[in-house]
């Protein structure tokens, strides 16, 4: 991955402030900055472990302060017509 620079498979905070700067180029995804360094931190910050904070996408469950990543609208929309197809 094009953030873990030392190629040790492990983020470490400039990696992370790294990782935060290409996930703003992705398109209609919103991200609570600092829940995202939290929550890497509290991982042994590896590749796996930083990937799976992705599935929380997934979960509706989470409150909007609980979430690291939110969906803006017109994403949100989408997924639902491609769900009723």
């Amino acid at each position: 991955m094009e953030s873990d620079f030392d190629g040790s498979s492990k983020f470490d905070d400039s990696e992370i402030d790294n990782l935060e700067i290409f996930m703003l180029t992705v398109p209609g995804v919103e991200i609570n900055h600092e829940l995202l360094k939290q929550r890497i931190r509290e991982t042994d910050r590896d590749l796996s472990s930083v990937l799976s904070l992705l599935q929380e996408l997934e979960n509706a469950d989470l409150l909007p302060e609980e979430r690291i990543f939110t969906l803006d609208q017109g994403v949100r929309e989408q997924q639902s017509i491609r769900k009723l197809q």
